[in-house]
């Protein structure tokens, strides 16, 4: 009788468990299969997501989509250069890898980005 019970809770839990995205994933392995297309973008649903979407340029290239699926707070983070898309370096030209990718919000935001840094440039590309 244990065993069938404990069969039972196990088994409960596996297969009626919603499937969570595990941090710096990027919603990869998630039902549907994420892969970064407009049907199927990868998915930033909590700060280690951030980070790796921050820290990883191959989702800003061209044809590449990301959806923000949470809200994101940066307060106690400190950057010395812009979080996505920064300047590598302080001479007066921008030398760094642009975004070109696709970002959904979702009406989602991300609050608290403070950049503190010797070298700040903002560019505008309207």
């Amino acid at each position: 009788m244990r065993q069938g019970l404990l069969f039972s809770i196990i088994v409960s839990t596996v297969f009626c468990t919603p499937v969570w995205g595990f941090g710096g994933d990027m919603g990869v392995g998630t039902e549907p299969l994420t892969d970064g297309s407009a049907q199927y973008p990868y998915l930033i649903e909590d700060l280690a997501d951030f980070d790796e979407f921050a820290s990883n340029s191959s989702y800003w290239e061209s044809g590449v989509h990301t959806k923000l699926m949470t809200d994101i707070n940066l307060s106690g983070r400190t950057y010395t250069s812009a979080a996505i898309a920064p300047d590598i370096d302080s001479d007066s030209g921008w030398d760094g890898t642009e975004f070109w990718g696709n970002f959904d919000g979702d009406g989602h935001v991300v609050r608290n980005l403070t950049i503190d840094g010797f070298y700040v440039t903002i560019h505008n590309y309207f």
